[in-house]
């Protein structure tokens, strides 16, 4: 039997991404952690967790936008003590990444728009900045909806 899997991207409600390969999106959630049965186990255990720690901890039930992804290129480096870090990613999956942060998204369309290069940009920087950095802050809040009001 050949068990078939896909690529999926989960963008969590804290603004984290978790990419992860599963037969389908109900598996890649469940993997991910974040679906009822998971919270449901933790207070079997006695662990009773209040929604705002899950969603910090991006483990268990809370809002999120799952996508399948036909194709994932990245380059980790190591670093000290052995610990991985994002060092770079093809543009294809940049692109498809973006698309769970709609904000930034059009945030940093419109950069390239008002400062279409890097002379200009640094001739505007601190407004460059503020439009990021609002666009962020906006995006990390985004999915947050009072839980069960979607």
């Amino acid at each position: 039997m050949i068990i078939s899997m896909k690529l999926f991207a989960i963008r969590l409600e804290n603004a984290e991404t978790v990419i992860l390969s599963a037969e389908n999106a109900e598996q890649a959630l469940r993997t991910a952690g974040i679906t009822p049965d998971v919270f449901q186990e933790l207070q079997q255990q006695g662990i009773d967790r209040h929604h705002a720690d899950i969603v910090l901890d991006g483990f268990g039930p809370q809002h999120y936008e799952i996508r399948e992804l036909e194709h994932i290129g990245i380059k980790l480096r190591i670093a000290e003590w052995g610990i991985f870090q994002l060092a770079d990613m093809d543009q294809h999956t940049r692109d498809t990444l973006y698309k769970g942060y709609p904000i930034l998204e059009a945030a940093a369309s419109e950069i390239v728009t008002r400062w279409p290069d890097l002379v200009q940009i640094e001739a505007h920087r601190a407004e460059h900045d503020a439009l990021f950095e609002d666009a962020m802050l906006r995006e990390k809040t985004r999915l947050m909806l009072p839980f069960g009001e979607d």
